[in-house]
């Protein structure tokens, strides 16, 4: 790394100092911040709904699909997942889920925000349903 000073005066008080940074150096930051484990879970969340669009013939990156077909196909994801014996999961597993996802556009710099943006209302409502479906049916074995 390569830093030089700079000083900076102000009347009647120390001067201060500033630190030139490389380009890559706050990216660096905060890239190195970012908690192991939610990078991890994005990852594999995103992984796994990859392999959803992949079996629906949808092959475009996520950050490139268009609102309505990426609403249409969150809201999908999250009716159709399943674990491998064929239960379904929780509804905190799905908003885990639908939390990743986001983070993910977020992460490619996508203007969507589809916890917030009005075009994600019925993957939302989907989310909210679910889950209360979920727990009208009954307590589940959590393993």
């Amino acid at each position: 790394m390569n830093r030089k000073t700079q000083p900076s005066q102000k009347e009647n008080q120390e001067p201060l100092v500033f630190i030139n940074l490389e380009d890559n150096e706050k990216e660096n930051f905060v890239t190195n911040m970012k908690n192991k484990n939610t990078v991890r879970k994005t990852e594999s969340v995103i992984k796994t709904f990859r392999a959803f669009l992949s079996s629906k013939n949808e092959n475009s990156p996520v950050e490139n699909l268009n609102a309505i077909e990426l609403d249409n196909h969150i809201g999908s994801f999250l009716l159709s997942i399943r674990k491998t014996d064929g239960s379904e999961y929780e509804p905190d597993t799905l908003t885990s889920y639908h939390r990743g996802i986001d983070r993910y556009l977020k992460e490619k710099k996508s203007s969507y925000r589809i916890m917030f943006d009005k075009e994600f209302q019925n993957s939302r409502d989907i989310l909210a349903r679910e889950g209360k479906s979920t727990t009208q049916s009954g307590p589940t074995d959590r393993r």
